[in-house]
């Protein structure tokens, strides 16, 4: 049965705030653990640690480009306002071990702080008939 996957940005405008997500890191070429992160290990143990300390999360996407759609790459959005100074978010910053530059206990994939003002950016896409006229698209070439 298909999953439906939200893509972030429509997240982050549902919600009316920034929104965390961490997925593969997009500005590198695809690493074979980027691309095994979908189903690996690593991830579950990620959803079992959010799952323990009771943060919702949701598989994610990023906002397609128009009439380009990408696979589902294993993105999680967290359903954790950013807020270094709240416990529980500092405790997710501790358990993936971001560093300065952003760069997690993961090879190649990346904690995002995906912002309100970005996500606006994308918001053609929640006009009534976008998708039909994607998939149109698409169906013709």
């Amino acid at each position: 049965m298909p999953e439906l996957i939200k893509h972030i940005d429509a997240i982050a405008r549902a919600c009316g705030r920034d929104v965390l997500m961490i997925a593969p890191d997009r500005s590198v070429a695809p690493t074979e653990a980027q691309r095994l992160w979908r189903r690996s290990l690593e991830r579950q143990e990620l959803i079992d640690w959010l799952d323990a300390n009771a943060i919702d999360w949701e598989p994610s996407g990023w906002p397609p480009k128009d009439g380009c759609m990408e696979s589902y790459q294993g993105g999680i959005y967290i359903d954790l306002p950013y807020d270094p100074f709240e416990p529980l978010c500092a405790a997710l910053g501790e358990y993936v071990k971001e560093d300065a530059q952003g760069i997690l206990k993961w090879p190649g994939i990346r904690l995002y702080l995906c912002s309100l003002e970005w996500a606006q950016q994308f918001a053609h896409h929640d006009e009534p008939g976008y998708w039909t006229e994607q998939e149109e698209g698409n169906e013709a070439n």
